[in-house]
């Protein structure tokens, strides 16, 4: 029993750390992006046509698995600037390099 919770925790663990594939592919179909290189505040990431938090965060590790390729998350965190909300990933990518990529979540945050 003990060893079968560790495989589950270790699973977990490792889908969480690589941006595996959404379950809920086709309902975010009509994300859209736009706004900069997500490499600072100023020049974050928007995503367009999140439905909620859910649709928002799936996009985000969407944008991540087809930017970077094989890249781990290291952190995620929310960062409050000038009345608008972020969430900075920061990623370890296959060469070893870390990076911050910043979303910007205003019109999402919050909403189911």
């Amino acid at each position: 029993m003990k060893k079968m919770m560790l495989v589950l925790i270790c699973s977990l663990i490792f889908i969480n750390n690589t941006f595996a594939e959404s379950p809920i592919k086709n309902k975010i179909s009509t994300i859209s992006y736009s706004g900069g290189d997500g490499t600072s505040v100023k020049t974050a990431i928007v995503i367009i046509g999140a439905k909620g938090e859910m649709d928002g965060i799936h996009s985000e590790y969407k944008w991540l698995r087809e930017k970077f390729p094989g890249a781990k998350k290291l952190s995620q965190k929310t960062i409050n600037e000038v009345n608008r909300l972020y969430d900075c990933i920061e990623v370890k990518l296959p060469d070893e390099t870390t990076r911050r990529v910043y979303f910007d979540i205003t019109e999402f945050f919050g909403k189911l």
